[in-house]
């Protein structure tokens, strides 16, 4: 403890941290020492070599700790599932770019497309600096990092419960398929971006339709839900579809705040990813859950 301050105040006193810092480094070491510590300790018991401390939260056996799911691999058909995914697939890249061409190309001086323009340019009169930074913040909660820390945190927390791939090939599934779907989709219908002044820079100009922000978002969001969804038994469960439903559309939103879409690409980019998402949940992770199930009330009949 001693040298743990003695550090932190050399690095207050240097001037190369803040104070915010210093606690954030306090917390990450300690999360990561409980880790580690809890899995070494697990990791003792597992070869019978137990501790002398009287209160050792692990002082069961390990055939007598309770099991979140049941550990086997249940018996699955991945070219059959990977058909299944394939054709969903198709179905959604039709749907969207038939979808589209239709409002990009047909519906562009209806109703429709006056609303989008309109939609965009009252939001630009609305920006302060304010707004402005708050939706750059919220939008890159859908960008490309924080998809990839969360999808991998998501997937190996999903491993290291569960003791099962299915679960951790689910999200893998879901984030690299929504970004393959993302990419033909776009390439297909080709919409520009809004011709109004944007906040962000070094986007692809013909890539409006759909919202990639929005897709990942509900998709990745959306996975995290599932996986709580399904490997937890608690009444609480259900307060996880908070987070795709109300940050993909908040994450959709900033994004039509910096000109980055027009609003029916938001709705394009959720319905693409909140799609993929329950094709996926279907076909891969929900099986496997079945699975486990059964297998667990075999085990307690037995």
């Amino acid at each position: 403890m001693l040298v743990v301050l003695a550090v932190s105040f050399t690095r207050l006193a240097l001037g190369v941290h803040f104070v915010s810092d210093v606690l954030a480094g306090w917390a990450l070491g300690l999360g990561w020492l409980a880790v580690t510590a809890g899995t070494f300790r697990a990791w003792q018991h597992s070869r019978g070599r137990y501790a002398d401390e009287p209160l050792d939260p692990l002082d069961l056996d390990p055939d007598e700790a309770p099991q979140l799911v049941v550990r086997a691999e249940p018996h699955r058909s991945l070219p059959a599932t990977a058909g299944r995914l394939a054709g969903a697939a198709a179905v959604v890249v039709a749907a969207l770019g038939v979808l589209g061409l239709l409002v990009t190309a047909v519906l562009t001086d209806t109703w429709l497309g006056r609303l989008d323009r309109d939609i965009v340019a009252s939001l630009v009169e609305e920006r302060t600096a304010f707004r402005s930074d708050l939706a750059t913040a919220v939008s890159t909660l859908g960008g490309t990092r924080a998809v990839i820390a969360v999808g991998l945190s998501a997937a190996v927390l999903a491993l290291a419960v569960t003791g099962r791939r299915r679960p951790a090939l689910f999200v893998v599934v879901t984030l690299v398929g929504e970004v393959l779907l993302y990419f033909v989709v776009a390439q297909i219908v080709g919409r520009l971006r809004p011709d109004v002044a944007d906040l962000v820079s070094e986007l692809p100009s013909g890539a409006s339709w759909p919202s990639g922000h929005s897709a990942a978002a509900a998709a990745l969001y959306g996975a995290v839900a599932a996986l709580v969804l399904v490997s937890s038994r608690s009444p609480w469960r259900w307060a996880v579809l908070a987070l795709p439903v109300v940050l993909a559309p908040a994450i959709g939103l900033s994004r039509l705040y910096v000109a980055a879409h027009y609003p029916t690409d938001v709705v394009a980019g959720l319905v693409l990813g909140g799609a993929w998402v329950l094709v996926c949940a279907r076909f891969v992770l929900v099986p496997a859950a079945a699975d486990a199930a059964r297998r667990a009330d075999a085990g307690a009949a037995r």
